[in-house]
């Protein structure tokens, strides 16, 4: 979630041409070149990927492009070819959005950030707990987010009939990725689709706030085992640290960048060697979040990525080999 409430988490990204005016030949020539990141119906990688979660980085990011995305050709798209069956729900009430698709024959689920006022309501919403319905640990009910949960309920029947629609039913392994707001939506739907029997196996979100309490994390620990649930952080993304800790706990394993180049794995679900050893000292990635997105913490995911990350291409840019 960024811009407003720190900055916000949206989306971004290209289309390019040189045969016609939106270029799919090039784009698909461009695609047949990148094919060889992954062949169709491989498995999912067995733990933390640098390589897959780059490109389900661009998957989060190309849900945010407007448009229709059955031809899968914006700017993120020519990054991760591949991706047949595509699906998409708009709830703009909500500013609620997900993407259903296959990616290289693999189930997906994707949702997009914050990208509009409505959005930000929602997320202001979530500093208020809620029960969740179903959930419970020890004893006690679990609590996430108001405004996460509404926005996750919106889409979920949708979602369900999406996944049907293209042949992945309960038995099929499912991965679900989300940046920001995406990423709460993300882990709702990790915890959600397992109860309700489908092969939940992956997730990975970029950026994500904390989504419930501490009985929700404990709720979503037991149910998910099994699962590889990867939170990526950046150093000093402001966004994870929103909600703060007491009332809400993070969930699943935190992948930490300190740097560009370099990050590594956390233990616990608040990790004090991780991304919250900064959480008191976030102003000033803040005020940099609000300059600019370029400079922005929550933006830059896997910076060494060209010509830009993941989160700044933009939907309607062109490859830059192509002329322009």
């Amino acid at each position: 979630m960024l811009k407003r409430i720190v900055a916000v988490a949206v989306c971004g990204n290209l289309a390019a041409s040189t045969q016609d005016p939106r270029g799919h030949v090039a784009v698909r020539a461009q695609q047949r070149r990148v094919a060889e990141r992954g062949s169709a119906n491989q498995p999912w990688a067995n733990g933390y990927s640098e390589e897959e979660a780059t490109e389900l980085a661009y998957i989060a990011a190309a849900e945010g492009c407007k448009g229709d995305m059955s031809r899968w050709d914006c700017g993120q798209c020519v990054k991760t070819p591949g991706m047949t069956d595509v699906r998409r729900q708009d709830v703009n009430d909500m500013g609620a959005h997900s993407m259903v698709g296959r990616f290289r024959g693999r189930c997906l689920v994707a949702f997009r950030g914050t990208d509009s006022l409505r959005a930000l309501v929602q997320d202001l919403r979530s500093a208020k707990l809620v029960p969740l319905p179903g959930c419970s640990a020890g004893g006690e009910v679990c609590k996430v987010g108001e405004g996460f949960l509404q926005c996750y309920e919106s889409l979920a029947s949708s979602i369900k009939k999406d996944l049907e629609s293209i042949g992945c039913g309960k038995t099929m392994p499912l991965l679900i990725v989300g940046h920001s707001l995406g990423g709460c939506l993300t882990m709702l739907a990790l915890f959600r689709l397992r109860a309700a029997g489908f092969n939940v196996v992956k997730g990975y979100t970029f950026g994500q706030p904390r989504v419930g309490d501490s009985v929700f994390a404990r709720a979503f620990e037991a149910a998910l085992a099994g699962a590889q649930v990867y939170r990526v952080t950046n150093r000093d993304d402001p966004v994870p640290h929103v909600y703060l800790r007491g009332p809400f706990q993070h969930v699943g394993t935190e992948v930490y960048y300190w740097d560009e180049a370099a990050h590594q794995t956390c233990t616990g679900n608040e990790d004090p060697m991780c991304s919250v050893m900064h959480e008191s000292s976030l102003l000033l990635p803040a005020i940099k979040c609000i300059m600019s997105k370029f400079i922005c913490p929550h933006r830059t995911y896997f910076a060494l990525e060209q010509p830009l990350p993941p989160l700044l291409l933009h939907c309607d840019a062109r490859p830059l080999f192509l002329p322009h």
